[in-house]
């Protein structure tokens, strides 16, 4: 028998698959979003491919977590400001209930996070912060004056 080429041996693959009345039916978003979630909780392959046999015997186990290999994927394209934004207002909401749980630890916790986001999402024409503000009287006002501290001999420090 003459051999085909591979165009053509690709081009039949593809009548008898539109063809094959038992294509594979897309995986259900349910089960995706439950083997997204094993993965995220750290679960490994054989235990996630394992639980999807023995939960789901009619879905087939690697298109099952294909697709949520692809859900994660898609997870990933977002705009920067915006999970930024959103990172600010989680770390808010966690701020308050550690306040109303009395957690003072976690408060503190979560305000270092947004410190440490605010630095990380800093502009280049942020204002530095001044090294030290001393009130000055001037007669009956008091005023805020920034002062720098100076070394010895007359450079600013730190």
């Amino acid at each position: 028998m003459p051999r085909q080429s591979r165009a053509a041996g690709k081009a039949k693959r593809q009548t008898e698959m539109i063809a094959s009345p038992t294509l594979p039916t897309p995986p259900d978003p349910d089960r995706i979003e439950q083997v997204l979630q094993w993965v995220i909780d750290g679960n490994r392959d054989a235990e996630i491919l394992g639980s999807i046999i023995a939960q789901w015997p009619d879905q087939e186990p690697f298109a099952l977590v294909n697709a949520a290999m692809v859900r994660l994927k898609e997870s990933a394209d977002f705009q920067h400001d915006v999970l930024t934004g959103w990172c600010f207002e989680a770390t808010r909401a966690v701020y308050r209930r550690m306040l109303e749980m009395g957690d003072l630890n976690g408060a503190l916790k979560a305000i270092k996070q947004m410190h440490d986001l605010n630095r990380s999402h800093g502009k280049k024409d942020d204002v530095p912060v001044p090294h030290s503000i001393q009130p000055v009287s001037d007669g009956d006002k008091t005023a805020a004056s920034v002062v720098r501290n100076k070394s010895p001999k007359g450079r600013a420090r730190g």
